[in-house]
């Protein structure tokens, strides 16, 4: 059973990541160009590793579970074809 806490958590650090990088990157100097692309990119790097270590599909454990914020929708894994059940217990 895939955990929606460390779906939600990886979802919410790589947009985080990437909104910094994107917006911060612009309006600020030379000196804080570089930290914000670090903060930035460690943070997205940091979502997309939670995703890849915790995303794996309980039948087959390969790592085809995309993270879900909620009940949107049923996905099913690409390799074995079983449904992907999340925890709701958030």
């Amino acid at each position: 059973m895939l955990k929606r806490r460390y779906a939600r958590i990886s979802i919410v650090l790589t947009v985080l990541g990437l909104a910094i990088l994107l917006l911060f990157r612009t309006y600020y100097g030379q000196v804080y160009e570089i930290v914000f692309v670090c903060i930035g990119a460690a943070l997205s790097i940091a979502g997309m590793i939670i995703g890849f270590i915790f995303m794996k599909c309980p039948s087959c454990g390969r790592r085809s579970a995309m993270p879900q914020w909620s009940k949107s929708g049923t996905r099913y894994c690409i390799y074995c074809g079983e449904r992907f059940v999340y925890n709701d217990s958030v």
